[in-house]
Order: C-alpha cells, then sequence, then structure tokens
C-alpha cells in the first residue's frame, strides 16, 4: 500500500512536471499515467 502511494505521487511529480514545462499535454498525461496504473494492477492481481 506504501509503495503505490509512493508510485503514484512520483508520477504525478514527472508527469506533472512535463505537463507545466509544456512537454506533454494534460490529456497525454493523464492517457500514460491510465496506462501505467492498468499494467501496474493487471500484473499485480494477476488480471488478464
Amino acid at each position: 500500500m506504501v509503495g503505490a502511494r509512493l508510485f503514484r505521487e512520483a508520477l504525478a511529480r514527472v508527469l506533472g512536471g512535463w505537463v507545466t514545462e509544456d512537454a506533454w499535454s494534460l490529456p497525454d498525461a493523464q492517457r500514460v499515467a491510465g496506462l501505467l496504473a492498468a499494467g501496474n494492477a493487471r500484473r499485480v492481481y494477476g488480471l488478464g
């Protein structure tokens, strides 16, 4: 649970920084965050 929280916070910092610097758009950062989170959930919980 702590690891998941740290992952989310770090991901938000990195992606948020890129959005702030105009390197990425907010929708792109949100899409990537969703893809990463979904992939992690599939691996952790053995989802298909």
